[in-house]
């Protein structure tokens, strides 16, 4: 039997997911299965950086797993990236679960890095048990084939070279190369449904069958290969009826309903924006009122006259009355908004470019932190160029923003009074003149594809 750094390589090869000379950005828990990970890649001596994430969630013992991942990185001269979260109160201004909240932390982050880390890939060390975990998960609340494909090799710039190897094989390397781990408490309890199926449903299904992890191996290729199959009918069927407009998908939902075998087809397309069937059935019931909106976690439906509009939610949106604090030193903003912040001289001002993604401010009329949050009905400010105060409302109702759009507009205020209606107006009472020395520079960063409502006022130069 080939040794599992062997079999590794072999599985990075035959799925061809990264090279030597790609950089990779590797998430670290400090548990097992992980710390393998770790131990792998530089055996093989791939290039790569460790990212670690704290939720703060078992106290002392999630400050001793951050000390130990740095004491590791430090006697191997690992670059170690690790960032904080007090994930209680994200989960509660989202509205998530304490799980989809650190996981949407966690990935929010790993992307951000990757960024700015400069790395290809983020790895992380998923494995075949946590695949089989992941495939009852979803039979149980039930799927379709997409669900029961569980975890993808790959999925975007997340890559995962151990989601062949039981986890069983992951505990006899690290016995054997005397790899220290740290164990999770919360893994020995039955509170979750995942530990359920790990301790009860799986160890009873290796008795009845020994090679049970053979097993669910090939099922796991057969279900790829049919799932591709369908996707590539739903390519050719599916997306010839519906068509991209500016940040959104356009379904003409009569071509939809009036041919069965699209009907079908459809309701297995929405399944990849996480709507549930009970969702799925009634927006095919052609029964909802015009104007009436389904959401999943990660999407939203709008239903229009003869089309659904189809956009996206969850990734970026936080709850209208949530707000987000910039502080004085924040020099990048992932959520709500893509912001790039940076103090110049006004020296420098003249360099900048004119644009509507640009707001350039007075700084020393700003009192920090400031916060950015959607805006609300009775917000008003001075527009740039203007002496009387200004509803939002009617700003963007002169910048001909839609009513889908409009409810995507944010706002950045300082001392309650709003410095910016990003990414179209700028107040006056906030702008850069002859007496100012120092520049707030905010860019809205965005999308190259995405050419949303905010940026329709072309004409507008907020510097």
């Amino acid at each position: 039997m080939n040794t599992l750094l062997e079999r590794t390589q072999k599985y990075i090869s035959d799925n061809n997911l990264f090279t030597y000379n790609h950089k990779l950005l590797v998430a670290v828990s400090g548990g097992i299965d992980s710390m393998v990970l770790w131990d792998i890649l530089k055996k093989l001596n791939y290039h790569f950086i460790v990212a670690h994430c704290n939720f703060q969630l078992r106290g002392e013992e999630s400050n001793a797993d951050e000390e130990f991942i740095r004491k590791k990185a430090f006697l191997e001269n690992t670059t170690l990236k690790i960032i904080r979260f007090d994930t209680i109160v994200y989960a509660s201004k989202l509205k998530l679960s304490i799980q989809e909240t650190a996981r949407k932390l966690r990935y929010d982050y790993f992307y951000e890095l990757c960024s700015s880390e400069k790395c290809d890939f983020i790895v992380t060390a998923h494995n075949l048990d946590d695949r089989i975990e992941t495939f009852f998960i979803n039979l149980l609340r039930g799927t379709g084939l997409r669900g029961l494909c569980s975890i993808p090799v790959q999925n975007n710039k997340i890559v995962r070279p151990l989601l062949f190897c039981p986890r069983n094989d992951i505990l006899n390397y690290a016995q054997l190369n005397r790899i220290e781990w740290r164990e999770d408490s919360s893994n020995s309890e039955d509170k979750y449904l995942r530990n359920k199926i790990r301790h009860h449903i799986i160890p009873s299904l290796i008795e009845i069958k020994p090679d049970f992890y053979h097993i669910f191996s090939d099922n796991f290729q057969r279900l790829n290969a049919e799932n591709k199959i369908i996707e590539n009918i739903l390519e050719y069927e599916i997306l010839s009826n519906l068509f991209l407009y500016k940040n959104r998908i356009i379904i003409e939902k009569n071509k939809i309903l009036r041919q069965e075998h699209l009907y079908s087809l459809f309701a297995y397309y929405l399944k990849q924006f996480r709507f549930t069937d009970k969702q799925v059935e009634l927006l095919l019931s052609n029964k909802l009122q015009t104007g009436k909106v389904l959401k999943s976690s990660t999407h939203q439906i709008i239903v229009d006259r003869h089309r659904w509009i189809l956009i996206t939610n969850a990734n970026t949106e936080v709850e209208n009355d949530a707000e987000i604090f910039i502080y004085e030193n924040t020099t990048n903003l992932v959520e709500p908004l893509t912001l790039k912040l940076s103090i110049i001289p006004i020296k420098n001002l003249e360099n900048i470019p004119k644009s509507n993604l640009v707001a350039c401010i007075d700084k020393q009329k700003l009192f920090f932190p400031l916060i950015i949050r959607k805006w609300k009905k009775g917000d008003s400010m001075i527009p740039l160029g203007m002496k009387g105060r200004k509803k939002i409302s009617d700003i963007l109702t002169g910048a001909k923003v839609s009513t889908v759009d409009r409810k995507n507009a944010y706002v950045i205020e300082s001392n309650n009074e709003i410095v910016w209606l990003v990414g179209i107006r700028m107040s006056e009472k906030f702008k850069v003149t002859n007496e100012t020395r120092e520049v707030l520079l905010i860019e809205l960063i965005r999308d190259d594809h995405d050419d949303d409502v905010r940026y329709h006022d072309r004409d507008y130069k907020p510097c």
